[in-house]
């Protein structure tokens, strides 16, 4: 069979959006998981980091769905969470506290 290594089929290689799909369907998973177990700090982490991906993950007494947060509604909480290190740092300095504290 002259050629038949050079025609076999390859895998098919998983899209981005699938592997992505995937992942955040683990995630969720695990989550899941933690919150059965009664782990409630994993849970909140495995959230956090879905909320940095992007996904919004919503507990219901169906079960647990997620969705996509707008690029919109991720540029807000961005905007909240540097002011609220702002607020911190301008607090710290008032205080003499911090970063590039002599003494």
């Amino acid at each position: 069979m002259v050629g038949y290594l050079d025609h076999q089929p390859q895998p098919k290689k998983i899209s981005s959006q699938r592997r992505d799909m995937h992942q955040i369907e683990l995630l969720v998973a695990q989550r899941n998981e933690a919150r059965a177990l009664g782990d409630y700090e994993r849970a909140d982490q495995i959230r956090e980091e879905l909320r940095r991906m992007g996904i919004e993950v919503i507990d219901s007494s169906a079960g647990t769905k997620w969705e996509y947060r707008s690029v919109i509604e991720q540029r807000r909480e961005q905007k909240k969470d540097d002011k609220k290190f702002e607020g911190w740092l301008n607090t710290t300095r008032a205080r003499g506290e911090g970063f590039g504290r002599r003494g």
